[in-house]
């Protein structure tokens, strides 16, 4: 029996119960009888590791001309959302949900109706391969593979991939989980890994449990392996696994850390349409994204474009080949549909290729490397093609060709913000800057977007090296500028921000990513990461935000006959936002009691007698001149495009009080009996008291963050700023 809800005594109101009885014959009827007992209920539930280890297995498969997609009920639980709807000695019910993916090329091959918005598996092992020999400098590796048609096709992929570029494949071990010797298949594997002396990189290409156990065997105390894993490394099931082994849960990267992974999408990369869906995804669901999340999006955005491009009301038959035939019409980047994974279009077997995005735990965390690849849109113009391939500055994987991209991870630590100028949107902010990069980078070339004068990056107050990466950082105290919201005037806040960009490098070429690693912090800089902006007087000071972005700028690149064909020229930036609200009660008494005032006044008057009439006209007339004073102050105050909450408020009393003298006067001019003038006068005070307050709900409902690339701010005795245009 399984309590659901109870009476205030803790007697039991509602229960369900679970009960075993003999077996009956068709037809026949037996009585059973509920008896008192003062028996103990047993604890004993059934649990899911019960179901686990007692050898239960069930599965679906969705079989269409030969492909087979299909999830296993170990799978959904190893890996994904459950839900428990009762649980008992006898019996115990859940609910579970996840996604079917698939990414086997079997899926899409000789099926014209199959098309995929993830790589395959054939293109993620060989991108792979080449990933960990002209990225990771590696030519030795060792290969874990699972037998069923995931681990078969990365292996064959990256294996023949890699012979093809010179990687020397020291050992090959594979298993079958569906083999009732799985455990000691497994022991046996790990037994052979340990005892082979410099195995090289290896690659596991299993699924995300069979890989935690794995890992948790391989990553022991001493053993120095590198270990880079498939797509399934990436996921919230992969960590989830882990996290199941003591060293891991009490202390989170015991077994993760430093393990290579690649996905279809990282919230770390920005572009102009993955912004937008990981704002609003973030805003829905309260965390960032999983290439999960983002491939089905993707899968969902290019079926609804397909669909938009149907003519006609056909029949459905005839509009499925018709949609068919969109989804092949984008065959190359030119025809190709923008997803937030990247460009989206189909080769031959209708799968998509995109450049993977490599990962390395830290904490159970993903963060990018230090290298990624770009697809290139126009190879034919690329100088010395064949050459940049040779020297591992292009890869290939497949038919397309991707050239190298470096990750700088760039951190600012706001210490102190000053003499903040409202009339002009002008601050000084004192901050720590520091750049975390392998190789060579010229941080000199950084240019702060949004700085009052420019600022060179000459002095650096220390450098930090080891075998990983070069950290430099820097301690500036500069002016900037914004532009300021003033809608909810004088209850506004703002966002005072630093922005920065490389001079030269594109994004294609270099992408600056947040960096908020705290070691580094404490170690270099000997700051708290968690300290909070020094006060400012008159201001709440509120969260800081730190992300990245894109910054573009249209440009006929110097071709004289492309003058008419501006391109945007895209820079990948850096920033960080510190949101201050405005906590100076008595300037916003003093702007607000003479409304208030006038408010009691116009409530007031309302409220006389008809035979008062000339006294509430005069006084309707008095609130018209006052708020019309304060009206045109309050655009003296702050001179900008929109209108602010403190001139609603003016505005309703003036809006309401031209009214109210207006009508009132067609009142007293009309040509009938008093108790007629009395009546209307009472519908016109109401008439009047409504629009005051219409005015304030509309100014409330209206209002929204401003989209700074369409308002213009004037400020007085104040220069234009320098334009810019920020995504």
């Amino acid at each position: 029996m399984n309590h659901t809800t109870t009476y205030d005594d803790g007697s039991i109101k509602r229960a369900d119960i679970t009960l075993m009885i003999p077996a009956i014959d068709p037809n026949e009827t037996q009585t059973i009888s509920l008896i008192t007992s003062d028996a103990p209920l047993s604890t004993e539930h059934i649990t899911l590791d019960d179901v686990l280890g007692s050898g239960f297995t069930a599965s679906i498969a969705l079989e269409n001309k030969g492909n087979i997609v299909g999830a296993s009920i170990q799978e959904f639980i190893r890996n994904y959302q459950v839900r428990n709807i009762f649980s008992g000695p006898i019996c115990s019910k859940w609910q579970m949900s996840g996604p079917f993916i698939a990414t086997a090329e079997k899926i899409t091959q000789k099926n014209d109706w199959y098309f995929a918005v993830a790589p395959n598996n054939s293109f993620q092992g060989s991108f792979l391969a080449n990933y960990i020999s002209s990225s990771l400098g590696h030519q030795t590796c060792s290969i874990i593979y699972d037998s069923d048609d995931y681990g078969t096709s990365l292996f064959r992929s990256f294996e023949e991939k890699a012979r093809s570029i010179g990687i020397d494949i020291k050992n090959v071990w594979t298993f079958d989980k569906t083999d009732p010797r799985f455990p000691t298949q497994i022991r046996q594997l790990i037994s052979q890994v340990r005892s082979t002396s410099h195995p090289g990189i290896i690659f596991v290409a299993t699924h995300a449990n069979e890989g935690a156990q794995i890992i948790s065997s391989l990553r022991y105390p001493g053993a120095d392996c590198q270990v880079i894993g498939p797509d399934s490394f990436s996921t919230n099931a992969f960590i989830k696994n882990l996290s199941k082994y003591p060293q891991e849960k009490t202390r989170p990267g015991y077994y993760s850390d430093g393990i290579y992974t690649v996905t279809p999408f990282l919230a770390d990369f920005n572009n102009e349409y993955s912004q937008k869906f990981i704002s609003s995804y973030v805003k829905l669901f309260h965390k960032k994204p999983s290439w999960v999340s983002a491939c089905y999006y993707d899968a969902t955005h290019i079926a609804v474009k397909a669909m938009q491009e149907l003519e006609g009301e056909e029949k459905i038959r005839h509009n499925r080949m018709q949609i068919k035939n969109v989804l092949a019409s984008k065959y190359n980047i030119e025809t190709s549909e923008q997803g937030v994974c990247g460009p989206i279009f189909f080769d031959k077997d209708r799968n998509v290729k995109h450049p993977l995005r490599v990962c390395v735990y830290k904490n159970q965390q993903l963060a990018p490397d230090y290298v990624q690849y770009n697809l290139i849109t126009n190879p034919m113009g690329e100088d010395n093609t064949f050459e940049k391939i040779l020297n591992k500055q292009l890869i290939t994987s497949g038919d397309i060709i991707m050239n190298k991209m470096r990750i700088v991870f760039s951190g600012i630590h706001v210490n102190e913000i000053s003499n903040f100028d409202t009339q002009k949107g002008v601050y000084t902010m004192d901050f720590f800057l520091w750049f975390r990069f392998q190789g060579e980078f010229d941080e000199k070339d950084i240019t702060f977007l949004n700085a009052v004068s420019p600022i060179q990056l000459t002095k650096c107050i220390a450098e930090y090296k080891n075998k990983e990466a070069v950290t430099r950082a820097y301690h500036l105290k500069e002016k900037f500028y914004t532009l300021l919201d003033f809608q909810r005037f004088p209850f506004e806040t703002h966002d005072l921000s630093i922005k920065l960009r490389h001079r030269k490098q594109t994004s294609d070429k270099l992408m600056l990513i947040p960096d908020n690693d705290e070691p580094y912090l404490n170690q270099l800089l000997k700051i708290d990461g968690h300290k909070t902006v020094v006060k400012i007087q008159g201001w709440t000071v509120g969260d800081t935000y730190k992300y990245n972005g894109i910054v573009s700028y249209e440009s006929s690149l110097g071709i004289p006959v492309q003058y008419h064909l501006k391109r945007p020229i895209v820079y990948s930036t850096n920033s960080v936002t510190v949101r201050i609200k405005r906590n100076n009660l008595s300037f916003a008494i003093k702007l607000l009691t003479p409304a208030f005032l006038l408010f009691i006044l116009f409530f007031t008057v309302s409220l006389l007698h008809y035979r008062y009439h000339f006294h509430y006209f005069f006084s309707l007339l008095m609130v018209l001149f006052i708020s019309a004073i304060f009206l045109f102050k309050s655009f003296l105050i702050i001179n900008v495009s929109y209108m602010l909450l403190l001139q609603y408020v003016y505005l309703s009393l003036f809006i309401s009080s031209s009214a109210g003298i207006i009508i009132y006067i067609i009142i007293l001019l009309l040509r009938v009996p008093d108790r007629y003038k009395k009546r209307l006068s009472r519908y016109l005070r109401a008439l009047t008291i409504v629009c005051v307050f219409a005015i304030l709900y509309y100014a409330y409902i209206s209002y929204k963050p401003l989209n700074f690339n369409k308002f213009v701010h004037v400020y007085k005795k104040h220069e234009p700023l320098n334009e810019f245009n920020i995504h």
